[in-house]
C-alpha cells in the first residue's frame, strides 16, 4: 500500500470502529501527538482509539493530500452531543505502515460570540485545558 492507501485504510478503520484493522496499520513503536494527548507506541495509540471510538460518531474527510511518505487528511469529527470539531492530521507512513501521527484541533468551544470576543477567551480556556488532568 502507499501512503494514500494507508491514510485511507487509517480513517475507514475510524469509520469502521475496527481496531484491530487499526491495529494492523500502525509500526508497534508508533508515536501519536495532539494538542492535549501523547501516544508513544501502537497499543497506547490504540486504547486511545477504542476510547475515541465511544465518543466519535464518525468523520467526514474533506480533503487528503499525499506527498512521498506524508498524507494530511483534513476532517470533520463528529460527536453525538456537540457540533462537527474540525481536525487536521498529518501521518507519517513507512513499509506499508504509520510511524507517526501529528494531529489538530480546535480547542475552543462553540460560541455565537463575535470573532473578537474568541480571541479575548483563547488564553483563558487554552490555560484551562492545559491544566486540565490527562484522561489517559
Amino acid at each position: 500500500m502507499d501512503t494514500r492507501d494507508v491514510a485511507t485504510a487509517y480513517f475507514d478503520a475510524w469509520q469502521t470502529r475496527d481496531p484491530d484493522r487499526f491495529r494492523a496499520l500502525l509500526a508497534d513503536d508508533v508515536t501519536w501527538q495532539g494538542p492535549t494527548w501523547r501516544a508513544g507506541n501502537a497499543d497506547e495509540c490504540v486504547a486511545a482509539f477504542q476510547r475515541a471510538s465511544s465518543v466519535v460518531t464518525r468523520v467526514d474527510i474533506q480533503h487528503l493530500w499525499a506527498d512521498g511518505a506524508d498524507a494530511v487528511t483534513w476532517f470533520q469529527m463528529h460527536k453525538e452531543t456537540d457540533p462537527p470539531t474540525p481536525v487536521a492530521n498529518w501521518t507519517h507512513v513507512e513499509n506499508g505502515v504509520v510511524t507517526r501521527v501529528r494531529t489538530t484541533l480546535d480547542l475552543l468551544p462553540p460560541t455565537s460570540a463575535p470573532a473578537e470576543h474568541n480571541v479575548q477567551r483563547a488564553p483563558a480556556i487554552i490555560d484551562r485545558v492545559r491544566h486540565t488532568p490527562s484522561r489517559r
